[in-house]
Order: structure tokens, then C-alpha cells, then sequence
């Protein structure tokens, strides 16, 4: 059976109840749309068996795709497994390397008695319906599978869970897939989307979707047929001249790996951003060669004994100012003794702005060993989150550009998207 669509199932009462917020709705989604399949629905169902054999029993009538999450765990709400094998008539069993996992782990958690106590409501997660193809679970222990005549993914509900099974269920859906006109995804950093459709123009032959980044938009572009393929691709050319140096997937990495290339050392010095831009660049697996880490100076007395900030800047200037952000940024780069420091210091809001420093202002500054500081004035009224989001983003992709892209200084101040001056 070929596919064009797919319907989604998230099975989950305390999702519904917003104990938890569904994201994996939109990882779905995404993802599918890059394979070229449309979802035509999205449900939450709670834990109650009759209900999801009747949402599985519907959707199964729509010749559709059906992929679901959650429900497949080891305690008694856990019911997806129960579900399918009562609509199918098919028993469920215990996958073979769940099996192997599930005992391995613990075995070593618990003692002799705790696990003999415990393993068998343990393996109810390692079930999967007879007959379907288990796929691995390389982040926790219940089993995802695919029962191919209906056609069926089931998945865990951790999203962290799903991310690991997905390459695999990847490989199945292009396989059933009917779709095979081209996807594109484009990232258009600090491009909003009101700018965006004010600038371009979209071909008929593509059909476009977008959703924001923490600093920008994202464009979906599907080719609506054969014709539009090649379309699609002189699109994406054009867009990635057109927005010069903002379109890559992933700024932070690239500038990541550029330093461990050029075995070159960064840190951050960060105050109205409290760490958020440390934490992200932690997420990044093998970055500790390069980055040496952070000062969180939020008080002015810590900016002063911690990143050298002396008091008369404070005092003449202020705690946000183009002044303070330099000497953050030049005394991080001194006390963390790194190639490269980058500083944040601004109002995130909601109070604490002034008509001369509105809420949302911020001052960023990047000092380099041996070269000259730069700095930069900015302004994003987004709220506090989103405003700490973006002011992160924007970092990144200043990073980015100054020491990979654009390479040149001289370069850089003039097709920066950001307004540099030398300190």
C-alpha cells in the first residue's frame, strides 16, 4: 500500500490535561513534510482503550498513513499495544532486544529480590504486536514498531525516544511513500516572516509553509509536481543569494566546528541572557575542546570583580550600555583566557526599561585576542523568552559570520545583518 497522507495519533491523558505539552505533533509533522507526506490530522486521545480502538479503527478506514505515540510504557494506562492486538485479533509479544535491554538494565539497578519483584511489569514496555517489525530504541527501553498492512508506526511518547526510532522509520516511509515530488527546507535567520513575503515572490509550481526560529523563519517548499523540481531548486539558489550568509541549518554548529579546526577557544560573558547561551552550547556533544565556559554577571558588583568591568563605565554609562558590553566581553576574554569572548548585556523586560533604555534593548560586543573588539546595539520587544531566545540566536549567528563566513573583518561590518562598530 502506497501513501500521500498521514493521520496522528497522540495517545496521552496527561497531555490533555496539559501536564505536558505536545511537541512531538510538530516533530511529526515536520518530518513528514520533508519525506513529501501531507498530515491531514492530528489527534490526542486520553488513556482509555475504547477510545483509542476507535480513533485507530478510523483512521485505519482512511487508507492513510497512521503513526502514534505514547501508550506503550509498563504501567496500566499503557494501552496501545492492548488497543492494536484487540482491533487486529493479533497477540502482542516481547521483542527479542527490548527483552535483552529491559533485563540488562535492571539487573543492574536493583537488587536479586526488587527484580524478580518487578521484571515482568518491566517487559510490558518490550511488547509489540505479532507479525509487526520492532524498530530499536536506542534512548530508552519500549519497543517502537511497524505493522506494515495497515500501514502503522507506533512510538514511544518521549520525544528524545521517537528522535532515536525515527531514522529508521524513515527509511520504511520512502519505501511506501506515493509522494516523490522534491522537498526543501530553508532557514532564513533573522529574515521575519512579514519581511519574508514582502521580498519574494513564490512560484506557482511550489507550495510553501512556514513557522518562525527563535530569530527569523523557517520556509517548507514542495514541489507541487514533477515540473516544479526543477523550480524548486533555482528557488533555493536564488533565496540563498538573496539572503546572503542566513540561511544555514545550523550557525552554532558550524562556528563550533570551525574553532576545532582552528583549535581556537571561545567563552561568553552573559547578563540579561543568564546563561541560556552556555546552555545551549553545552547541549553540543565534543564541544568541551573549545569551549571554555561562561560568566553569569548579572549583578553589577559581578561584572566588576568577575569580568573586570570597572565602576566608573557603570557609573558614568550604566549596567546596558555599548561601553559596559566591550569591557565584558574584553574582560572575559582576559580572565577565561580565551581566543574569543562574546558579551550579552541588556533589558529582557517586563520591567526595568526607561524611555532612553527601553525593554528589549541589548548591547552585544565580541573581543578577539589580538585583533580589535566589536561591538553592537540591538532592540527585540518580544517578551522576556523570546527576547533571551533571540538575543542567543542573534550571538550566533554573529559568531558565525564574523569568523566563518564572511572571514574579513571589513566584509563582515559591511554585509553583517547586524550593525558592528569597532570598539
Amino acid at each position: 500500500m502506497k501513501v500521500k497522507s498521514a493521520k496522528l495519533c497522540v495517545i496521552g491523558s496527561e497531555v490533555l490535561n496539559g501536564f505536558i505539552i505536545d511537541t512531538n505533533t510538530h516533530f511529526f509533522s515536520e518530518e513528514l513534510f520533508k519525506l513529501g507526506i501531507e498530515v491531514s490530522e492530528s489527534r490526542i486521545i486520553r488513556d482509555n482503550l475504547d477510545q483509542i480502538i476507535l480513533c485507530l479503527k478510523e483512521f485505519q478506514n482512511s487508507k492513510e498513513l497512521i503513526i502514534t505515540c505514547g501508550g506503550l510504557g509498563p504501567t496500566n494506562d499503557d494501552l496501545t499495544v492492548d488497543a492494536l492486538s484487540l482491533l487486529l485479533t493479533r497477540k502482542s509479544v516481547i521483542d527479542e532486544y527490548c527483552e535483552r535491554k529491559i533485563k540488562a538494565v535492571f539487573k543492574k539497578r536493583y537488587s536479586k529480590s526488587e527484580y524478580e519483584n518487578i521484571i515482568e511489569k518491566a517487559l510490558k514496555q518490550g511488547r509489540v504486536i505479532e507479525g509487526s517489525m520492532a524498530l530499536k530504541n536506542k534512548v530508552g527501553l519500549a519497543a517502537g514498531f511497524f505493522i506494515k498492512e495497515i500501514p502503522l508506526f507506533s512510538f514511544p511518547g518521549f520525544p528524545d525516544e521517537i528522535k532515536s526510532i525515527w531514522p529508521q522509520a524513515v527509511k520504511i516511509i520512502k519505501n511506501i511513500s506515493e509522494t516523490r515530488h522534491a522537498v526543501e527546507t530553508i532557514p532564513l535567520w533573522n529574515v521575519g516572516e512579514s519581511r519574508l513575503f514582502s521580498e519574494i515572490k513564490i512560484p506557482q509550481q511550489l507550495e510553501v509553509g512556514v513557522h518562525a526560529l527563535p530569530l527569523g523563519s523557517r520556509l517548507f517548499i514542495k514541489a507541487k509536481n514533477e515540473e516544479g523540481f526543477m523550480v524548486l531548486q533555482k528557488f533555493k539558489k536564488n533565496m540563498s543569494e538573496k539572503y546572503d550568509g542566513l540561511t544555514e541549518e545550523d550557525p552554532l554548529k558550524i562556528f563550533i566546528e570551525h574553532c576545532k579546526k582552528e583549535n581556537k577557544t571561545f567563552s561568553f560573558v552573559e547578563s540579561c541572557s543568564g546563561g541560556y547561551l552556555a546552555s545551549i552550547v553545552t547541549s553540543y556533544s565534543g564541544v568541551s575542546p573549545v569551549f571554555k565556559g561562561a560568566m553569569i554577571t548579572y549583578d553589577n558588583a559581578v561584572k566588576v570583580d568577575a569580568a573586570g568591568v570597572s565602576e566608573e563605565t557603570l557609573k558614568k554609562y550604566g549596567a546596558v550600555s555599548l561601553q559596559t558590553a566591550l569591557e565584558m566581553a574584553e574582560g572575559g576574554l582576559q580572565k577565561m583566557n580565551t581566543d574569543i569572548c562574546l558579551s550579552i548585556t541588556g533589558i529582557a523586560g517586563p520591567s526595568g526599561g526607561s524611555k532612553e533604555k527601553p525593554v528589549g534593548l541589548f548591547f552585544m560586543a565580541i573581543a578577539k585576542k589580538n585583533n580589535p573588539s566589536y561591538v553592537a546595539k540591538f532592540h527585540y520587544p518580544f517578551g522576556r523568552k523570546k527576547f533571551i531566545e533571540a538575543a542567543a540566536y542573534t550571538a550566533f549567528l554573529s559568531l558565525y559570520q564574523k569568523e566563518v563566513y564572511y572571514k574579513n573583518d571589513e566584509i563582515w561590518l559591511k554585509k553583517s545583518f547586524a550593525e558592528f562598530t569597532k570598539g
